[in-house]
């Protein structure tokens, strides 16, 4: 069943973004909607030929483990952190449907070839700072705080997150990675790759 990302209107600019799960769309998604931007919900089929559409992008590696933790959490499955005991178990397995772990090709299916993507891991530069120079450039006033990160983790995440990160160096984790998981992400990693190289 095809994924339908939720989408955020300024109607007099005809401008939309396109919210991605753990590409912290929900930061993004409530400032939009929020009183002080106040853009619009709309369907897909609202959207027309013209419309400009961007989103959030971030290493679909660091967004895996970002998902993968939340699923965890999500579902309490604290005892599937141990990533090579469980990746053949099919419960484990079954957890990559969750919608937090689907492709960002996948979300953006019929959409890929009209997205800009806005960087949330530049090296230099905070997302808030390059979501702004993107509504800037299409005359849009509307602003997020420059000085703070689009979303951080609790500390029990971010731990998480990192054990999941160690996992993947050992051994059985690059196995696990490159067989089950790299080939799902492949398309994801090279629209990864074309952003970072034009910075």
């Amino acid at each position: 069943m095809k994924k339908i990302p939720n989408f955020y209107y300024l109607e007099d600019k005809n401008i939309a973004y396109c919210a991605i799960p753990k590409n912290a769309s929900s930061y993004f998604a409530s400032t939009f909607s929020g009183k002080e931007f106040n853009w619009k919900t709309i369907k897909p089929e609202d959207i027309n030929s013209e419309t400009i559409l961007f989103c959030h992008i971030r290493d679909p590696k660091e967004r895996f483990i970002k998902g993968l933790v939340q699923v965890f959490k999500t579902h309490n499955f604290i005892k599937y952190f141990k990533l090579e005991q469980n990746y053949e178990n099919p419960l484990f397995l079954k957890l990559f449907n969750d919608y937090h772990l689907i492709p960002i090709s996948e979300w953006l299916e019929g959409y890929i070839h009209r997205m800009n993507f806005i960087l949330l891991d530049h090296p230099t530069i905070l997302a808030n700072k390059l979501t702004n120079e993107f509504l800037e450039k299409h005359n849009i006033k509307d602003k997020f705080v420059e000085g703070s990160k689009a979303n951080i983790s609790s500390q029990q995440i971010q731990e998480a997150q990192d054990l999941i990160r160690k996992q993947l160096l050992t051994v059985k984790g690059k196995e696990i990675y490159e067989t089950y998981i790299e080939p799902e992400l492949k398309i994801d990693i090279e629209i990864y790759n074309k952003v970072i190289s034009c910075i």
